[in-house]
């Protein structure tokens, strides 16, 4: 079995890892990456370390395998708390990845008829990043960037397409949540480990529908999404399925103006279909440190007995260096049941 380990960076300089206390960093593909990281300040023997812990340094957390970096996670501190209590000195720094540094840049605009990879790019641009987007069908319609910054325009328009969005080193990545890669834990191998899964059926529906509009071409546009379009993560009953059974077909209505082609109307459609299929299922499971699991991949369980054996999506992980050493946690979601053997 591999030897794994986190490591901490501050400003380039590692041996902030000597008075760590405890470290996490929490990446997703819906909200910016964390680090919250504790030191404990000792005055005899580091008396400069409060000094190398202020606002606007950058971090870096490398998750390792064997001595190797596999994920490495890079932002900026934003937050340092000191706290000096019975003898003690404590300072908590708070993190953000690099997305953060769009949040103060906007560009008022209204947007005709690009794609979602000239939208990145154009955004990418006048950030000094390159941008990278995997597409939907159709182009982007109108669209109006207010008064909102850079990093809320692209999360609203990931939210609206069902992608996350991020900044890795120099990139701007927007995308599909579902990435390649995959992760397999075995219970037998972990027998210690913490696995919680609840199933919900509140908030799915059999079928949305959005009815959008070209109001310059006064022309009307229809865009549907239904069961056919899920992917069935798990493999087995999806959650739609459930719902249709207990109470029959529950379709979602949205009005968006704006959406001047149909084949955006169904992509719109059809990203609110899956996120709202993936409700269904939520779980989440510890294991010790695993530096390949990130947002985006599917994690396979096995050992633990259905319906915790299973595919799932990794909608998020925290990794944790503490007294106890290096943690993952890998909370995942899932449109389906698992498929029985």
């Amino acid at each position: 079995m591999s030897e794994t380990a986190l490591e901490l960076k501050i400003d380039g300089d590692a041996t902030v890892m000597d008075p760590l206390v405890r470290c996490e960093v929490v990446e997703a593909y819906d909200q910016l990456d964390t680090l919250v990281a504790t030191f404990a300040v000792h005055h005899h023997s580091d008396p400069a370390l409060g000094e190398k812990l202020v606002v606007g340094l950058p971090y870096e957390v490398a998750l390792k395998s064997d001595g190797t970096a596999v994920t490495t996670l890079k932002g900026d501190i934003i937050e340092v708390r000191h706290v000096r209590r019975a003898g003690r000195h404590r300072v908590t720094v708070v993190g953000l990845d690099s997305l953060h540094r769009l949040s103060d840049k906007h560009a008022p605009a209204q947007i005709w008829d690009v794609t979602h990879d000239q939208i990145v790019s154009e955004i990418a641009s006048r950030n000094g990043l390159t941008g990278s987007a995997e597409g939907v069908d159709g182009t982007a319609g109108e669209l109006l960037q207010n008064e909102g910054s850079d990093a809320l325009f692209l999360k609203k328009l990931a939210a609206e397409n069902n992608y996350f969005v991020r900044v890795e080193d120099t990139e701007l990545v927007f995308g599909r949540k579902q990435g390649s890669g995959s992760v397999t834990i075995d219970y037998a191998d972990e027998p210690a480990m913490d696995i919680e899964q609840v199933t919900c059926l509140d908030g799915i529906v059999t079928k949305v529908t959005v009815h959008g509009s070209d109001y310059v071409q006064d022309e009307a546009f229809t865009g549907e999404s239904t069961s056919s379009d899920l992917q069935v993560i798990s493999g087995g009953d999806t959650g739609v399925a459930k719902v249709n059974d207990l109470v029959g077909a529950r379709e979602l209505i949205l009005n968006q103006s704006g959406y001047g082609d149909a084949s955006r109307a169904t992509a719109r459609a059809k990203a609110e279909m899956l996120a709202r299929a993936e409700r269904f299922l939520r779980g989440s499971v510890w294991v010790r440190g695993n530096p390949d699991a990130h947002s985006g991949k599917t994690v396979t369980i096995t050992g633990a007995g259905w319906p915790l054996d299973g595919t799932f999506l990794i909608r998020q992980t925290a990794h944790v260096h503490d007294a106890h050493g290096y943690r993952t946690r890998i909370d995942f979601v899932s449109d389906s049941l698992p498929s029985k053997s």
